[in-house]
């Protein structure tokens, strides 16, 4: 008797000492650079501590709207990653923005706009001679990657089609071949991984606000006249989750941040947290939504043009 009480008490003390599992709910495909770095992330969130064990789910489809309504259905147990499609989602209805606190964010993709053409220390005013009609390859319609694309006909006076691909790497891989695809936006890893197949490649401008350590003499897309939101990720919980586990969730994926260092994270996925630069989760998140709203507003008419010609 004495042996199966100690038994149900073992049971019991293990039961209350586990980890409350905390899913990490990512709209992205498996593919998705951002996830090699949150791999990383998430590992040193579960071994600085012992209260909650983080996960990553993958749920990609609706523009981001899926994996908020997961993470929607268990808002104590659930952070969702949101990217600047959730801009729109919020405008067109689809969710209520009001609804998700930041608490941490994976930050900027500092991405390199390339070229299959121009001069990368003279940057996109390289491209405005060319006779070469341009055509900027990336994903969805409205999205950050179609405004900066727009931005940048503006920023060179000259026109800049845009195409939307089901990827940003389905675009990039076009840059290669002899095709009307000329321009695409990506991280470093992946342009050198083009680059080894045309060596004609040039990276134009960093979209990001801050240059590549790597590639100092590559302006960023604002130092060159560029107006256009960036794509980012920012890590959100429900507004029903109590203030004080918001705030603990969000120091311990800071720290883990942090432990993994910028230049581990910028080397793998092309991303550069506001944590390093001291901003406010809150402050980084807002200026970013803001940009994108304005963005948006900005680029209305030639959005509703690109979905009437499609």
């Amino acid at each position: 008797m004495k042996f199966f009480l100690g038994i149900l008490m073992s049971m019991v003390a293990t039961c209350a000492s586990a980890a409350e599992v905390i899913s990490i709910v990512s709209p992205y495909t498996p593919t998705h650079k951002g996830h090699a770095a949150i791999y990383k992330i998430l590992e040193k969130a579960n071994t600085s501590q012992q209260q909650y064990t983080f996960i990553l789910e993958l749920k990609s489809g609706g523009a981001g709207v899926v994996a908020l309504t997961s993470m929607d259905r268990s808002p104590n147990t659930s952070i969702g990653l949101i990217h600047a499609s959730f801009v729109q989602n919020s405008i067109d209805g689809l969710i209520r923005e009001e609804n998700y606190v930041p608490i941490s964010s994976l930050g900027d993709a500092c991405w390199f706009i390339v070229a299959k053409s121009g001069n990368e220390h003279q940057g996109i005013k390289s491209l405005a001679g060319t006779n070469d009609r341009l055509v900027f390859g990336g994903v969805g319609i409205g999205s950050a990657t179609q405004l900066t694309a727009l931005g940048l006909g503006i920023a060179i006076k000259k026109e800049v089609q845009f195409v939307p691909f089901q990827s940003a790497a389905d675009a990039g891989i076009l840059l290669v071949g002899n095709n009307e695809v000329n321009l695409g936006i990506m991280p470093m890893n992946d342009f050198e991984s083009l680059h080894s197949r045309n060596n004609n490649l040039k990276r134009l401008a960093m979209h990001c606000p801050r240059r590549h350590p790597d590639a100092k003499w590559v302006a960023t897309t604002r130092e060159q006249g560029v107006v256009s939101p960036y794509v980012f990720n920012t890590f959100v919980v429900s507004k029903e989750m109590h203030l004080a586990k918001q705030k603990e969730l969000g120091a311990i994926l800071d720290q883990a941040i942090v432990s993994v260092g910028s230049t581990t994270i910028l080397d793998i996925s092309g991303f550069h947290p506001p944590v390093f630069d001291k901003v406010p989760v809150s402050k980084y998140h807002n200026e970013r939504v803001m940009l994108f709203k304005e963005a948006l507003i900005r680029h209305q008419a030639d959005i509703n043009k690109f979905k009437k010609g499609n």
